[in-house]
C-alpha cells in the first residue's frame, strides 16, 4: 500500500512542476505581449502627433524641425523594437524546447542533451 502512496505523492510533484511551468511560460508571453501592445500603442500616437505636427503646420512658413526629427527617431526606436520582438518571436518558432532548457530542432524527437523524448 505504501507502494501507492509513493506513487501517487511522486505523480502529484510531478503534475505540480508541470504546472509551474506552464505558468511561468503563460506569464512570460503574457508579458511579452503586453509589451508588445503596448510599443504598439506607443508607435500610433507618436505618428498622431507627427501627424498634428505637419497638419498644424499647413498654410504656414514654418515647421518645428526640432520636433519632426525628434518624433521620427522615436518612431524609428519603436519599429526596431518591435522587429526585434518579431524576430525573437519568429526564432523561438523554430526550436522545441526541452524540460533540460536546451533548443532543439523543431522537427526533433528527442532532445539532443539529456535524451529525454519531446
Amino acid at each position: 500500500m505504501s507502494n501507492f502512496w509513493n506513487e501517487l505523492e511522486s505523480g502529484l510533484q510531478t503534475a505540480v512542476e508541470e504546472c509551474e511551468k506552464a505558468g511561468r511560460k503563460a506569464v512570460t508571453k503574457t508579458r511579452r505581449v503586453m509589451r508588445e501592445n503596448e510599443l504598439r500603442r506607443t508607435l500610433r500616437d507618436k505618428y498622431a502627433e507627427l501627424g498634428r505636427l505637419v497638419y498644424d503646420a499647413r498654410g504656414q512658413e514654418s515647421l518645428d524641425e526640432e520636433e519632426v526629427t525628434s518624433l521620427c527617431i522615436s518612431i524609428g526606436a519603436i519599429r526596431e523594437a518591435l522587429e526585434e520582438m518579431e524576430d525573437a518571436k519568429s526564432a523561438e518558432k523554430k526550436y522545441k524546447i526541452c524540460a533540460c532548457g536546451r533548443k532543439n530542432d523543431k522537427d526533433a524527437v528527442f532532445c539532443q542533451g539529456c535524451g529525454g523524448r519531446l
